[in-house]
């Protein structure tokens, strides 16, 4: 009777020993196919519905053993890794047939939920580039009735920071050796440093003036010290006026300040600065879409919506207008005094009854 009772005890430890083992070999298969296809996803080569399906395999022959605490951790771990791919492979297969329609919004949104997922596949790689294309090529300003204008506008095709004739990343932070990593990252973010270079491809003595016109709009927006804000904001108004080719540089400076910008005091003074502007010289023809939208789609903030509804009004009377209408149109106007901007920074003059009379 011991001797049996014995028996089924040893042939109990060796079949708990075998399945042990058989748990520990799957769980290793588990965790390499895993580590696999997390290589694979953010690699040239991508992946493909192979490694999903051998990972999801892994996971189905684990069914019926018993795990400990820490076991449990790594099973869940690998299901997410299981469900990154999924979505990662998902991606790919959109951006795939948006290549094959050269569908430039479906590209566009792709490539940025492709940039959070850190893909780094050849597709990717020839969507950023079909995007460059498309946008080297110039794109149409659509023409039609104002609300259908501003309808299009919204499209994220005219964010400003996609704007055709900016430099890139690592042209604007030449020079730049000290955070230079975090000057690229905030190319078109509101950052505490003047810029290293124009945002704009211009010319190198423009460049330099574009370098100078953003240390005043940081003066002028309390990023920088100054005893005199006002003046700083007639340096970029009297810039703007004289140098036309400055204009559009002027604009897209003010919208990277007010781009993630935490301080409302700061955002408050940029977008005084940006109605002060459009009211006295207007974008380009080429960049009045990238301006709306950026004007448009801030119109749902209820802090800056009455200032962009005034840059809107603005802007909507110039659309029609020519380049050699818009600059005799700047011509006439005159610059605003130190003492009228004063008075709209100490609250003396409201920028919306004023301005409609300058």
């Amino acid at each position: 009777m011991q001797a049996g009772y014995e028996d089924a005890s040893v042939q109990e430890a060796r079949n708990f020993q075998q399945k042990e083992s058989s748990k520990r070999n799957d769980m290793s298969a588990l965790m390499a196919a895993c580590k696999t296809l997390e290589v694979k996803m953010h690699s040239t080569g991508g992946i493909d519905p192979a490694d999903l399906e051998v990972v999801h395999e892994c996971i189905n022959s684990l069914v019926g053993y018993e795990f400990t605490v820490e076991e449990n951790k790594q099973i869940s771990d690998t299901q997410q890794i299981l469900r990154k791919g999924m979505v990662v492979q998902q991606c790919t297969d959109k951006l795939g047939k948006a290549l094959e329609a050269r569908n430039y919004d479906d590209l566009f949104a792709l490539c940025e939920q492709a940039a959070q997922l850190n893909i780094k596949s050849a597709v990717v790689e020839a969507a950023h580039k079909m995007l460059d294309d498309i946008e080297g090529e110039g794109p149409e300003i659509p023409c039609g009735t104002m609300s259908q204008i501003l309808e299009i506008s919204q499209n994220p095709r005219w964010r400003f920071d996609k704007y055709s004739r900016l430099r890139t990343r690592e042209q604007f932070a030449k020079g730049k050796i000290l955070n230079r990593r975090k000057c690229i990252e905030t190319m078109f973010q509101s950052s505490k440093e003047a810029v290293p270079n124009s945002l704009i491809d211009l010319p190198t003595q423009t460049s330099k003036i574009a370098v100078n016109v953003n240390k005043c709009l940081l003066a002028f927006c309390g990023v920088r010290r100054t005893t005199y804000p006002a003046a700083s904001a007639l340096a970029i108004l009297e810039k703007g006026k004289a140098v036309g080719s400055l204009r559009d540089e002027i604009f897209v400076q003010i919208c990277k300040h007010l781009t993630e910008n935490p301080d409302r005091k700061s955002m408050q003074r940029g977008w005084l600065l940006l109605c002060l502007c459009v009211e006295l010289f207007s974008p380009s023809v080429e960049f009045e879409l990238y301006l709306l939208n950026f004007v448009v789609n801030s119109m749902d903030n209820d802090l800056w919506a009455e200032y962009a509804q005034f840059c809107l009004d603005r802007l909507e009377e110039e659309l029609d207008m020519n380049e050699e209408a818009l600059a005799q149109m700047v011509h006439r106007k005159e610059v605003p005094s130190t003492e009228y901007i004063t008075s709209l920074l100490n609250g003396e003059l409201s920028l919306f009854d004023t301005l409609k009379t300058l």
